[in-house]
């Protein structure tokens, strides 16, 4: 039989994971493609508008500015 605590941790994880669903869907996170990054050629498991991740944070590209 499950105690008060057993059950408010119960209902605390599906509140939790129902956030991180919210949170995920508004994100609308771009998965990417696996490719040669065409800035610096190195191969990458996820290209986002082409760059990979070090070139997108270097150059600062954000998909709206091509170099």
């Amino acid at each position: 039989m499950s105690d008060d605590v057993d059950k408010c941790n119960e209902t605390s994880l599906i509140i939790e994971d129902a956030k991180i669903r919210e949170i995920r869907r508004k994100a609308c996170i771009d998965p990417g493609v696996p490719g040669e990054c065409d800035r610096c050629g190195e191969n990458s498991l996820r290209l986002i508008f082409g760059y990979c991740a070090p070139c997108r944070d270097k150059y600062k590209l954000d998909g709206t500015r091509t170099i």
